[in-house]
């Protein structure tokens, strides 16, 4: 799952400004997937990418505020509920 992440984190296109991560298969997150997801949010950030998270369960979350990837990288309010709320969010402010 990390390489696959990982190959899809490459492939994201210069282009794009905005990239929304959908966390709706990971119930769970251990400490190499938890490393591969905050090492490309901070090189998404870097590279000036608008980062937002849609269906994140439980412990993912606990997992990502416990090494402050939210809210110091992604604010709160980059992440939802669900991917038609974030949607619905971006449409409404871009």
């Amino acid at each position: 799952s990390v390489t696959k992440f990982n190959d899809m984190i490459a492939s994201v296109p210069k282009e794009s400004d905005i990239v929304i991560i959908r966390m709706k298969k990971v119930a769970y997150i251990d400490q190499s997937g938890l490393y591969a997801i905050e090492s490309a949010v901070h090189d998404l950030h870097e590279k000036n990418k608008e980062l937002y998270f849609s269906m994140v369960m439980g412990q993912p979350m606990q997992s990502f505020k416990s090494i402050n990837l939210v809210p110091d990288v992604v604010p709160e309010d980059h992440v939802f509920d669900t991917f038609k709320d974030c949607a619905d969010f971006l449409s409404r402010n871009i």
